[in-house]
């Protein structure tokens, strides 16, 4: 397994942080590391004016006001974790569990913090041997992720739930299996460890991943929807988009100009058609999927910022003898962007379901029967498939509401503010979901058009993926009598989501990352 190295400023992607979180990544802590936590824990425990520190000579919140002793500190430590763990809902996934440790981590070992080397070792220790925290999924509002860091934090004293080793498990129990010592103390590290946005953060990055290959996987459903109409080519020429100047735009257009390479829709023409030109939704398709991929990267360029930053409050600067009081855990910026992307994801779903209907109108279909069906009122073909369609569609549309816009405040008015960021990535993991939905009928409007047509030339590389589906999928197509669509649709999801579809993609369209 490759090892990666752990260094005060070093600089991580959001691939990167997938990768751990998959378990493909082992941490080591370097020397350099141990150093820089060490004189940040120094410099707190030993200054010589004994300023007030947030968190270790008050209480927190608007307990702030609330002086702690030196024989109160270590319990009011470990009640900061136990109190701040009353987060409900499903556990979250293990690979997020993962990917939110990992991101603590970094922002960590940059030397910010007020943590001991042991503290911080041991959370490496969580991730390499595979003992994973159970973390509920709600109760963050973007003001520090309080609830699910807290959990995580539990645990380091051997309290609290854990999956290890594929069981569920108290966690003291899968320490001693795995031969690590839990702390037996706080000492005054409990607000380094969850005071920071590294939930959303570690949430954030497994979500950029799985909307990256969702606007992959929507340009090739696109791309069979073109061709199962025998769209014109026109709309994906590189001389409209460089007339526009939108980088997403142009990605895609390129991408489905790939993709159609070869086929015999390149050699007609709008005068050659039944229609002067294709509906809107087919040709603003370079626009729709475009926009969507140009918010994406916005989100993965505040990720890369986020990934690499300090997100405590206090901000410890050793070396200039500073303790600051601020508020990095502030993740507003990042929560804007995940509501961005949801609302473009949307937009997507929307142009796919109108697609579908296009497709199923013989006015507008260019030849094909209606409902896509043959033998129609005995059959009724493709038609309930939209309602399904319109139905998630229109959950997804009402989910666009930005929760960053919800700055809602606590403790009794001291915490007056917050992003709502959680709840952003939260709201996109749930439209990703539902968008998968949309994203196998479009593939199922897609190939039952193709199958219908009697002289088509498709693509070299959509030839491929629709071949690749026909083989792979429980029923074949055309489909000639009325059949459980939600069986077919439910198994089209299935192998478009699958790796060996994904490395089909990947061999046939140009890469976008």
């Amino acid at each position: 397994m490759k090892r990666l190295l752990i260094t005060p400023n070093m600089e991580i992607s959001y691939q990167e942080v997938c990768k751990v979180a998959s378990g493909k990544i082992s941490l080591k802590l370097t020397p350099a590391t141990f150093r820089a936590i060490e004189e940040t824990y120094s410099f707190v425990t030993n200054r010589e004016n004994r300023d007030k520190v947030y968190g270790i000579d008050t209480g927190v919140a608007d307990f702030s006001t609330v002086p702690i002793r030196e024989n109160q500190l270590s319990q009011m430590q470990v009640n900061m974790l136990r109190s701040h763990s009353a987060g409900l809902g499903h556990p979250l996934p293990k690979e997020v569990v993962r990917s939110i440790i990992f991101s603590r981590i970094l922002t960590l070992a940059r030397g910010h913090s007020k943590i001991r080397p042991l503290t911080l070792q041991l959370l490496v220790d969580l991730l390499n041997y595979g003992i994973t925290p159970v973390v509920p999924e709600l109760g963050a509002i973007g003001c520090g992720d309080l609830q699910p860091l807290a959990c995580i934090g539990l645990v380091l004293l051997g309290e609290g739930e854990v999956e290890y080793q594929g069981e569920h498990m108290k966690a003291q129990k899968a320490m001693k299996k795995a031969g690590i010592v839990p702390m037996k103390e706080l000492t005054i590290e409990a607000l380094s460890l969850i005071d920071g946005n590294s939930a959303v953060i570690g949430l954030g990055s497994i979500l950029a991943e799985e909307v990256k290959q969702l606007i992959q996987l929507f340009t090739i459903s696109s791309s069979l929807v073109i061709e199962g109409r025998q769209g014109t080519i026109a709309p994906f020429d590189h001389h409209v988009s460089l007339a526009r100047k939108f980088i997403g735009q142009s990605d895609i257009s390129k991408t489905i100009a790939a993709l159609l390479q070869g086929s015999s829709i390149l050699e007609s023409t709008s005068n050659s058609r039944g229609m002067l030109q294709d509906p809107v939704s087919i040709r603003s398709t370079p626009q729709v999927i475009g926009t969507a991929l140009d918010s994406l990267r916005s989100l993965i360029d505040v990720l890369g910022i986020e990934i690499n930053s300090a997100g405590d409050n206090p901000v410890i600067f050793a070396k200039e003898k500073m303790v600051v009081q601020a508020a990095n855990f502030m993740s507003l910026q990042l929560g804007t962007q995940l509501d961005m992307v949801v609302k473009n994801i949307s937009n997507i779903t929307s142009y796919a379901t109108s697609t579908m209907q296009i497709m199923t109108n013989p006015i507008y279909n260019e030849g094909l029967p209606k409902y896509l069906i043959q033998n129609p009122g005995i059959n009724s073909g493709l038609m309930i498939p939209i309602y399904t369609a319109q139905g998630i569609n229109s959950e997804i549309i009402a989910s666009t509401f930005p929760r960053s816009a919800l700055m809602v405040g606590v403790a009794n008015g001291w915490e007056d503010i917050s992003s709502g960021s959680w709840n952003s990535a939260l709201n996109l993991r749930r439209i990703i979901r539902l968008s998968k939905h949309i994203l196998a009928l479009h593939f199922l409007y897609g190939m039952q058009s193709i199958s219908l047509r009697k002289k088509i030339r498709l693509g070299r590389n959509t030839k491929k993926i629709y071949d690749y589906l026909n083989l792979h999928l429980n029923h074949s197509f055309p489909i000639t009598t009325d059949i459980r669509y939600d069986y077919l649709v439910s198994h089209i999801e299935t192998i478009v989501s699958g790796a060996g579809f994904y490395d089909l993609i990947l061999r046939t369209s140009p890469k976008l990352f």
